[in-house]
């Protein structure tokens, strides 16, 4: 029993005990139930070597685990690199002990928060419980997987698991095994839009919308411009302000222009939010109230939020 107290079965029944030790470290206690008042040698020596055993075994288990997640890392990143075809793919992973054959394919970008990757392979077991064979890899910022689903499964029900148990991320579109590079940059298209939200989310390459041209232009220094071209006047006074504006504006974008509306979302009165209004536009030399500026700042929002968080690296 890991973590047990040493002397919890002597409580109860005359027992030896003998620590498992992994590395140095103790990771729990074999108890022997002997029903003696003293054990004999013979007793105690086989509790020793099966302490043993059972340390060896575990080692064995880790290792055998770790070397399985370099091996998927690997050729998930042979994937992203160009060096190997979908098909080739799906069979290297057969190897592996992911059978992906016959089967639908997506591709999923993830990460833990805070743009961190998972620890102890949590993705991975996240995936073995919903019994979907998936090649999972550490490939950078970011956690990806090549997900096998059964012929006519639902596929929002990753999208569904993923959100249940708290994971971020991007989910590419069904594919063959023949489109699996092309999936894999649609996974991490929807990742960029997801590590840039306020709170944990996973989105779908297919929901983006007008996002993914905001992701292809956070690639090179493009939407690095238009974001200071729109917002850089607000982003200077915001940075000196005690009260930044950012957030009103952002709060007046996300409710279509309905000021009365921003005012409930921000708790204000709707006299401070005309008032921050009037600064904002003073601020930003535009009128507001205008349906192609409020779409202009919209998309300049959101390029902000994007290059402020971290986002797959490319290949």
């Amino acid at each position: 029993m890991r973590n047990a107290a040493a002397a919890s079965f002597r409580d109860v029944v005359s027992c030896a005990r003998q620590p498992v030790i992994l590395r140095g470290e103790e990771w729990g206690w074999l108890h022997l139930l002997h029903g003696k008042s003293q054990p004999s040698r013979t007793d105690l020596r086989t509790l020793e070597r099966a302490a043993a055993a059972v340390a060896i075994t575990l080692l064995s288990e880790r290792e055998h685990g770790a070397r399985s997640a370099q091996r998927q890392t690997a050729l998930l990143n042979r994937l992203l690199l160009g060096d190997i075809i979908g098909e080739k793919f799906v069979s290297l992973g057969l190897a592996l002990g992911q059978d992906l054959r016959g089967r639908d394919l997506i591709v999923v970008t993830a990460c833990a928060g805070d743009g961190q990757p998972f620890k102890d392979h949590t993705l991975a077991r996240l995936f073995h419980d919903a019994d979907w064979p998936a090649v999972v890899g550490d490939t950078g910022d970011f956690d990806t997987a090549v997900v096998g689903l059964s012929a006519g499964s639902d596929p929002s029900q990753v999208r569904i698991t993923l959100s249940d148990h708290g994971v971020g991320g991007g989910i590419s579109r069904v594919v063959p095994p023949a489109a699996l590079p092309l999936a894999l940059r649609q996974s991490r298209s929807a990742a960029s839009v997801a590590a840039a939200a306020m709170e944990p989310q996973v989105r779908h390459f297919d929901d983006l919308g007008a996002l993914r041209l905001l992701v292809a232009l956070s690639e090179g220094p493009e939407l690095t411009r238009y974001v200071e071209d729109e917002l850089g006047p607000l982003l200077e006074h915001d940075a000196l302000a005690k009260n930044p504006l950012l957030p009103t504006l952002r709060t007046f974008l996300d409710c279509g222009g309905n000021k009365a509306r921003a005012a409930d979302v921000l708790f204000i009165q709707r006299r401070t939010v005309y008032h921050r209004l009037e600064k904002l536009s003073g601020i930003l030399g535009i009128d507001l109230t205008q349906i192609e500026n409020q779409q202009r700042l919209q998309l300049a929002v959101r390029g902000y939020d994007l290059l402020r968080k971290p986002t797959p690296r490319r290949t």
